[in-house]
């Protein structure tokens, strides 16, 4: 019988369910139980707004699933938390021991003040809330979205798509007042309103009756359904009952501690010191909660590779055709632009004399490169950032900091001697069939493209002198393109995306989210030209 410690997590949103799928998967010897208040496995909230609306249902599965080990407890809520008898007690009244007790609660939505949610007024958080609007998104219906913040718009855009007649009403002067730069707000409210989404900003909602939204001043919205998106409060009162330190949000530091010895909190429901600008905040992201959690496994786990957690904040919002990024502060004591607001943007912001923040329209690749300079003692001026005539420059100066590694099986790593003795190129087969391009019009570092006759793109990768990769262009977790969004570092291409990364030797996913391999294609140089096969060498899984 093991004697580690039992770790029980509360809440099995994507930072409880990262935390646990880890420990796993580092071979954590304890036991491992992952108590979820919803009755459904652990999903992915992003697409709720996004692809599930638009039919694609099997956007929301979580990989891998969980393994045998870990215990889940479906439909289950924690009602209170006995720490001196170090036990979770359970609304039938059963309870949980614990020797590490991890708060992964999340957040619910917040209420508009005075107005229930009902049958026509709905707010989005979980799966069954993205079901029930589904529900409701035929063409022709009216939609009243309260709220102007990422997933408002998101949703707006979505329910467009769908032929929705669709208003945003928002109580600010301006879209995404608390997550985006002034600049960008105003890019996307153009963009919204070209596309055909009715924008309604300084519009206070006083009542909703009769499927009217009231607002201040006497005008009506009228709609079949109102969405109310203002925002989320954290799940924190369990903490608080509790005696931990909690205000909005359980105050942890680097190694996800609480104010209770034994007891963590990752995920939406932390209020952790933000390394830019030094303020105790709660950080609502996809990546934190997964950062979070993958280096609170390895802390766990007692693995050398554990680390405080103090990654610059980021996020992505995918609204219709437009991708929004985000990285570190919304304002800083110079701003700079770069690009056309109605293609590629970018939006830099630099306080004494560093850069604090950036933001991008339809630019993954060089907001990653910029992103990636944030918090760092590398730099970029204002004046090379709107001068040079490309950034390429930094991918040759500015390397990427370590993935956060994903863990997909409890195997010792491979040596150094062994990866160095690695093939050059992907396989030992002589490609057929396909010449792509001459070697020099990619540079070492590059990446290139190229299609089979059946339409299929694949991404071309020098990684230095003659040694060339192949692998199908779009990543597996988000269907972004390695070629023109990814970064390639050595031998392994980042996603521009989600930041899932891949060895292009192999395919095999190297960082999270990505958790299945893409294809690869045997690639090499005859005569100056880079050929490659045409099927695959190694087939995605």
């Amino acid at each position: 019988m093991s004697t580690a410690p039992a770790v029980v997590v509360v809440g099995s949103g994507l930072a409880g369910y990262t935390l646990a799928t880890q420990l796993a998967a580092l071979g954590y010897p304890g036991s491992v139980t992952l108590v979820g208040e919803e009755a459904h496995a652990p999903y992915d909230r992003p697409p709720l707004s996004k692809e599930y609306q638009l039919g694609d249902e099997s956007a929301v599965a979580l990989q891998p699933a969980l393994a045998p080990r870990v215990r889940f407890m479906a439909g289950q809520t924690v009602v209170a938390i006995h720490s001196d008898a170090r036990e979770v007690e359970l609304a039938d009244g059963r309870r949980l021991p614990w020797d590490r007790l991890v708060l992964a609660t999340g957040t619910r939505a917040r209420q508009l003040p005075g107005i229930e949610p009902g049958a026509q007024v709905l707010t989005l958080r979980t799966l069954d809330d993205a079901r029930a609007i589904r529900e409701k998104l035929r063409s022709g219906a009216r939609l009243a979205v309260i709220g102007g913040g990422p997933i408002g718009l998101e949703l707006a855009a979505s329910a467009h798509q769908l032929g929705v007649k669709t208003t945003v009403i928002e109580a600010a002067e301006r879209l995404m007042a608390r997550s985006a730069p002034v600049a960008i707000a105003e890019i996307l409210l153009q963009h919204h309103r070209a596309h055909g989404v009715q924008v309604e900003l300084n519009a206070k909602v006083i009542g909703i009756k009769g499927g009217n939204v009231e607002l201040a001043g006497g005008r009506r919205i009228e709609a079949d359904l109102v969405v109310v998106g203002i925002g989320v409060v954290a799940n924190d009162q369990l903490a608080r009952a509790a005696g931990i330190a909690a205000d909005d949000g359980i105050f942890v530091d680097a190694l996800c501690r609480t104010t209770h010895p034994g007891v963590y909190a990752i995920g939406d429901v932390t209020r952790q010191r933000n390394p830019i600008s030094g303020r105790f905040e709660r950080i609502e992201t996809w990546f934190n909660a997964q950062g979070q959690a993958l280096a609170l496994a390895q802390q766990l786990a007692g693995t050398p590779q554990a680390k405080p957690y103090d990654d610059v904040p980021w996020y992505w919002s995918d609204q219709g055709k437009l991708r929004l990024q985000c990285a570190g502060l919304n304002q800083g004591e110079v701003q700079a632009s770069r690009g056309d607001p109605a293609g590629s943007y970018l939006l830099g912001q630099w306080s004494a004399g560093r850069l604090v923040g950036v933001a991008a329209i339809n630019s993954p690749h060089d907001f990653n490169l910029l992103r990636r300079l944030i918090g760092t003692e590398e730099n970029i001026t204002p004046e090379q950032f709107t001068s040079a005539p490309d950034l390429r420059w930094l991918q040759q100066h500015h390397a990427p900091p370590s993935a956060r590694a994903l863990v997909t099986a409890p195997a010792a790593a491979e040596p150094d001697s062994a990866r160095s003795e690695q093939p050059a190129t992907s396989s030992a087969a002589q490609p057929t069939g396909l010449a792509v391009c001459p070697l020099n019009d990619i540079d070492e570092g590059g990446i290139g493209s190229t299609y089979l006759e059946d339409g299929t793109r694949i991404a071309i990768y020098r990684v230095r002198g003659e040694e060339v990769f192949a692998t199908d262009d779009k990543c597996t977790h988000g269907a972004s393109s390695l070629c023109d969004e990814g970064t390639l570092e050595g031998h392994v291409i980042e996603c521009g995306l989600h930041l899932g990364s891949f060895d292009v030797r192999t395919g095999k996913p190297v960082s999270t989210p990505c958790t299945k391999a893409v294809r690869t294609y045997a690639a090499q140089v005859r005569n100056g030209t880079i050929w490659i096969a045409t099927e695959p060498s190694g087939e995605s899984s």
